[in-house]
């Protein structure tokens, strides 16, 4: 019974008497048996700590209300909320910023962004419906809610990575968001052309999302639009040996130019990579 394992303890004291207590508390569920516990050490409280556990082993949001330090009940609401999704859980916790930590795990737990709107930190709000339309999969409408743009970018830039949708990329705004954003489909769809969305401003990473995508297809057609040379042989290299055609270097185009070395140089590049 609760009683006679309670009382089992009673042949210890001290503190461990009372982590004694603690642990007839978590077996046998019983909260009750938290509210004698009195001592507190400067590693430990007892009483709240028993509270505490018994909350978390429950799934018992109720049993936090039992800690009579604010802190410590509000993270322990938090957990038992977070872990069990339980957003009335969440509205019981005093601090403001922990109280919208909880609803924006909730929210993402749930996949429900409309959990998000109880939140009024802009930021907090704002990753809330972030993490909660990717995590439900949903289109690049539950991205637009979010109020700041290099939010809403992430948010449109990880739903077009998921669902490998080209039209959620390109509505990224922020010109680095973007480029990753169009490396990350154009090589999950071994798209090639698509590499040429990544801004002007950016032909290395141009170069390296074609070049990527002739080294998985064996495909030399990404490289075509490679101007440099360096990288046009590179890439060469990497189709062939992707293709096992190691002649392919052969057919690499010379540069239209007087100086041979230059006119060379993607070819003896590629050679130099095979």
């Amino acid at each position: 019974t609760t009683s006679g394992t309670a009382s089992s303890c009673e042949i210890l004291s001290g503190t461990p008497k009372e982590q004694c207590i603690t642990d007839a508390a978590r077996g046998l569920k019983d909260p009750s048996l938290c509210a004698g516990l009195k001592i507190t050490t400067d590693a430990l409280d007892y009483r709240n700590n028993c509270y505490t556990l018994v909350a978390i082993d429950t799934n018992k949001t109720v049993t936090c209300l039992e800690i009579n330090f604010t802190e410590v009940r509000d993270s322990c609401i938090n957990v038992v909320s977070s872990n069990n999704l339980l957003e009335g859980g969440c509205l019981l916790i005093s601090d403001i910023t922990l109280k919208e930590t909880c609803l924006s795990a909730v929210a993402t737990g749930l996949k429900n962004s409309a959990i998000c709107e109880k939140i009024t930190t802009k930021a907090t709000h704002d990753e809330c419906i972030k993490n909660s339309a990717v995590a439900a999969g949903n289109s690049s409408a539950a991205c637009d809610p979010i109020i700041d743009a290099t939010t809403r970018d992430a948010c449109y830039s990880d739903l077009s990575i998921l669902l490998t949708d080209k039209t959620i990329c390109d509505k990224i705004v922020t010109q680095s968001e973007k480029n990753e954003c169009v490396v990350s489909i154009a090589t999950a769809l071994n798209d090639w052309q698509y590499c040429l969305k990544v801004s002007s401003s950016r032909p290395d990473i141009e170069q390296d999302c074609l070049t990527t995508i002739a080294g998985k297809t064996g495909s030399t057609k990404p490289c075509e639009s490679i101007p440099d040379q360096t990288n046009k042989g590179l890439c060469y290299a990497k189709a062939g040996l992707t293709s096992s055609d190691f002649d392919l270097c052969s057919s690499v185009p010379l540069k239209q130019v007087k100086d041979q070395n230059d006119a060379h140089l993607a070819r003896d590049t590629c050679w130099n990579y095979m």
